[in-house]
């Protein structure tokens, strides 16, 4: 019986010097999932395929995009940053989706600290400009996504360039109807999904 008893508590006495305490478990010094070095953090160019956009064009009821940021292994976040889109209608209803941008490349887009990371949205009608001249839609493989500084103030937003692109190259479309520096989204806020 002295045998046994001797044998739980050397069992038990093992058990807790092995065990953490509830300090060192809660400490946040103490995680290690922690990376020990910090990680760069970059966004993306990222490729949105014509045939979606084709599709949103085909439906009338279409009236918005928003793009929300997202990614989908936040170990990652780092390098896989991209966007979900939704497609609003015109009494503000979501279509199904989301939508999920392809990565192109790495963004050569330097980040600062202190910027927001915002939804974006772009109207249909801009999109639709955007990939059309007096014939109809113009031929293209996908439109490309590029990160960009969106300064109002002292805030600064990032918000995106957008190029139709077929092979590899940027769609030259000298009748788009629109302009330099026209043809991105709007960050939201400080755009209002309405405007």
């Amino acid at each position: 019986m002295k045998r046994t008893f001797l044998l739980c508590g050397l069992v038990i006495l093992g058990i807790l010097s092995c065990s953490k305490s509830s300090d060192e478990v809660n400490n946040p010094d103490n995680d290690i999932s922690k990376n020990s070095q910090a990680q760069d953090f970059a966004l993306n160019n990222l490729k949105l395929s014509a045939t979606t956009v084709r599709g949103w064009l085909s439906k009338e009821s279409i009236q918005n995009v928003v793009f929300v940021f997202f990614s989908k292994d936040l170990t990652n976040i780092g390098s896989n940053m991209t966007l979900s889109a939704y497609t609003y209608e015109k009494n503000n209803t979501t279509m199904p989706g989301p939508v999920f941008l392809e990565i192109s490349s790495k963004s050569p887009l330097q980040l600062e600290s202190n910027i927001t990371l915002p939804n974006n949205q772009v109207p249909i009608a801009k999109i639709r400009r955007m990939v059309s001249n007096e014939a109809g839609i113009i031929d293209f493989d996908y439109l490309l996504f590029e990160p960009k500084y969106y300064m109002l103030q002292s805030d600064r937003y990032i918000s995106y360039n957008i190029t139709p692109y077929k092979n590899g190259e940027p769609v030259t479309n000298p009748s788009s109807l629109v302009s330099d520096g026209d043809g991105g989204t709007n960050p939201c806020p400080p755009f209002r999904p309405g405007d």
